[in-house]
């Protein structure tokens, strides 16, 4: 589903990465954020799928990630 959902995704990003809300939450965000931009639901429910079922080491390692992107 690649070049679907670039601008709901840097918020979902930003949120797995820096926990300033639950996983679930920043999933649902992507998901409100898709139906908001009129991505189809054909589109959004798989996409939302896959970052619910795939998402958790993203969201598990993403203060990491977040704390070596600061010392860019």
């Amino acid at each position: 589903w690649g070049d679907k959902a670039h601008r709901e995704s840097v918020v979902h990003d930003f949120i797995y990465q820096t926990h300033y809300v639950s996983k679930k939450i920043a999933d649902r965000v992507f998901l409100e954020a898709m139906k908001s931009r009129k991505k189809s639901i054909w589109i959004r429910w798989p996409m939302y799928l896959g970052v619910v079922a795939g998402g958790g080491s993203a969201y598990r390692t993403g203060k990491e990630r977040f704390k070596i992107l600061g010392n860019c």
